[in-house]
């Protein structure tokens, strides 16, 4: 017998990880001992441990008795990712009620939307056309900004910047618009 060799229960589904003598009988499983190396030895505690997380992980003894643990295992596994996906999909479900209630509401964050109509997104351009004249025009209180500030580069820079967006809300509004009345005579065109 080497120094280093070890006697051990060797069934890995026994949880005693407890030397014992050769010749004599696990009482957790009634195996009998067996001698391993060193490194056989480690290899076996190591697999009692990993079978006992898995068996940890199931939770059903009873399962595991019935099917075997690898496929009780596989079966956990199978119930663990149905879970994500319902739980990913309650979540969206949740977000895009969330959204609608937003929508609903009008909120600033939109330049439209779906529940929004016709008239109201044409108000919107109108408003967006009215911001855009203004700012073309420049205020009084811009033309007394840029005499204070003695920079008016900056300032009409900015105000660049603001039109153009503008102008792009506007034409965002444009175009859906037409894309609404595109699709109102498709849908006469299949009637």
């Amino acid at each position: 017998m080497g120094i280093f060799d070890q006697v051990h229960c060797p069934k890995e589904e026994c949880d005693n990880k407890k030397g014992g003598e050769e010749g004599k009988y696990c009482p957790k499983c009634g195996s009998e001992y067996q001698k391993f190396g060193f490194r056989d030895g480690t290899s076996l505690l190591t697999a009692k441990e990993n079978y006992k997380k898995r068996v940890e992980k199931i939770g059903d003894q009873s399962l595991i008795e019935e099917m075997g643990i690898d496929k009780a295992e596989e079966m956990v596994e199978e119930a663990e990712n149905e879970a994500k996906i319902i739980e990913e999909k309650i979540k969206r479900e949740n977000e895009r009620k969330k959204r609608d209630e937003v929508l609903k509401k009008g909120s600033k964050e939109f330049l439209f939307t779906p529940y929004m109509d016709d008239e109201s997104i044409s108000d919107e351009i109108f408003k967006d056309m009215q911001n855009l004249a203004n700012q073309e025009a420049g205020t009084k209180w811009m033309r007394i900004g840029t005499l204070l500030s003695f920079n008016s580069t900056e300032q009409m820079i900015g105000a660049g910047f603001k039109a153009i967006i503008d102008q792009n809300k506007l034409l965002i509004r444009q175009n859906e618009l037409i894309l609404r009345e595109l699709k109102r005579i498709s849908r006469k065109d299949q009637d």
